[in-house]
């Protein structure tokens, strides 16, 4: 009987544990696991199976056709949530949203509201969302978008969503953390629109996601950067 690729809903599952396991420390372990599953999709041969944990081009020969069939199913969710958040932009202003000033980094940002505009957005790479949350250090009420400012180097952004619901990036939040990693490309990104209100503290603002632009990477981006996931399962090459 031949193997069925798999459903969006399980491919997401199925990049997140590969994801993890291309963090663990059992590099060898890992690869086995990757390399049963490229037979499994019928990616690889079964016979190439032993040679594919040892040799690294034949473990990248198949985690290449595994990456592009992993991103030809996650692609179309990345389209959807631009689409969607696209509706969500319409909704506002963006006339009234200039861009914020370089030399406004996200802490200062967040603790001194004096120098910001009413409104402002920030382009930013990189980007995940997270669920409300009670646990860890950081407990939030809302969803939270964050990622890195669009080439500023270090400056990060965690934003609190209050102008669009989560069914305007449904799934993008199980995708765009397996995007977030790569080393030269910048996954999902997203032009943030903000508005600037009191906080409980006067001289900290409350900074609020009104509207946002999502930008996805280019399907061969998405690709690229789910080999590159795939591959951290070998030790990285000496530097000559």
């Amino acid at each position: 009987m031949r193997a069925q690729w798999p459903t969006k809903a399980s491919v997401l599952v199925g990049i997140s544990l590969l994801a993890m396991a291309s963090c663990s420390d059992d590099e060898l372990t890992a690869r086995k696991h990757a390399c049963a599953d490229y037979v499994k999709f019928e990616v690889m041969l079964q016979e190439d199976r032993s040679q594919c944990v040892t040799d690294e081009q034949t473990f990248k020969a198949a985690a290449d056709k595994m990456a592009t069939r992993m991103a030809e199913n996650v692609y179309p969710i990345l389209v959807e949530t631009a689409r969607r958040t696209a509706a969500s932009a319409r909704r506002i202003n963006p006339g009234i949203y200039p861009e914020l000033s370089g030399d406004v980094d996200s802490i200062s940002a967040s603790i001194d509201g004096e120098g910001l505009p009413p409104h402002f957005y920030v382009d930013i790479d990189q980007v995940t969302f997270a669920p409300p949350t009670d646990k860890g250090d950081a407990p939030h009420s809302a969803w939270q978008i964050d990622g890195f400012r669009k080439n500023i180097a270090h400056d990060t952004w965690k934003l609190n969503i209050s102008g669009i619901g989560p069914h305007d990036f449904e799934q993008a939040n199980d995708v765009c953390p397996i995007l977030a990693y790569s080393s030269t490309l910048p996954g999902c990104g997203a032009r943030v629109f903000v508005d600037v209100g009191p906080g409980l503290i006067p001289e900290m603002p409350e900074l609020k996601v009104m509207a946002i632009e999502f930008a996805p990477p280019t399907i061969d981006q998405a690709r690229q950067i789910l080999l590159e996931n795939e591959m951290g399962r070998w030790p990285p090459k000496p530097a000559s």
